[in-house]
């Protein structure tokens, strides 16, 4: 054998061995258990920029699977959910005093994710059960969704309703369809209870990516869209199986 292979050999042997070592005795201590999860989803947007508008909640629901690996006090938990979003709208507009009455339209906005969270927690027993904190990033993959408004115009016809979807897109060519970027991505904590197998979570989810498409303009021109970021409180229930604690 080559000598400098043998000395790489050798010198990969005694730096592998050591860590072999320590790596060992933790992954024979890492707890994998995996289940369903659902959930509720009260969910809203945050228009930084928006000043005519007003926003409130709206519900959903998520469903998917999680997975949990326990070592002692620290838990990391990633999760693929059906996860649906969305916001209601008033947008009011007021003419001149003594001149027209006021407009107004209202939203109902469903947006449906693939979201992916991965959680880290801190539970207060070393076998993960009983009260945690945890908290981690997320990030969303839109499939779609629907709106629904109503309004009110000043112009004839002065009433009207309309029904649309939602598509994932970076630029709106010009559709009815409402569009949003494709991927959101954010921030999310909250508080949890373990018993047996048995999981409770309540989270807060904070969006921190605009998801507000451009509009594009004749004759070649975009429109920015006015920015957006997802929020929402969550409530879900989980059952986990694996390996006993």
């Amino acid at each position: 054998m080559n000598k400098s292979i043998y000395h790489h050999f050798k010198l990969g042997k005694i730096l592998f061995l050591p860590a072999a070592l320590l790596v060992t005795p933790v992954a024979a201590q890492v707890r994998f258990k995996v289940g369903p999860q659902v959930g509720l989803n009260i969910s809203t947007a945050h228009f930084p920029e928006s000043t005519n508008s007003s926003y409130s909640y709206r519900t959903g629901f998520e469903a998917g699977v999680v997975s949990s690996f326990q070592y002692q006090h620290f838990a990391f938990r990633p999760a693929v959910l059906f996860s649906q979003k969305g916001y209601k709208s008033h947008v009011e507009t007021t003419p001149d005093p003594g001149t027209l009455p006021p407009s107004y339209t209202d939203t109902n906005t469903s947006l449906n994710y693939i979201a992916i969270p991965l959680n880290f927690a801190y539970t207060s027993q070393d076998d993960g059960q009983g009260l945690q904190v945890f908290a981690g990033p997320y990030v969303g993959f839109l499939v779609g969704g629907r709106y629904h408004a109503s309004y009110n115009f000043y112009t004839i016809p002065r009433t009207g309703e309309l029904d649309g979807k939602v598509v994932a897109g970076d630029n709106n060519p010009g559709s009815s369809d409402t569009y949003s970027k494709g991927t959101d991505a954010g921030l999310q904590g909250g508080l949890g209870y373990c018993y047996r197998g048995l999981l409770l979570q309540a989270t807060y989810s904070l969006g921190l990516r605009d998801i507000a498409s451009t509009v594009s303009a004749y004759p070649n021109g975009t429109i920015s869209g006015t920015p957006y970021y997802n929020r929402a409180f969550q409530a879900s229930v989980s059952y986990l199986f694996g390996s006993k604690d």
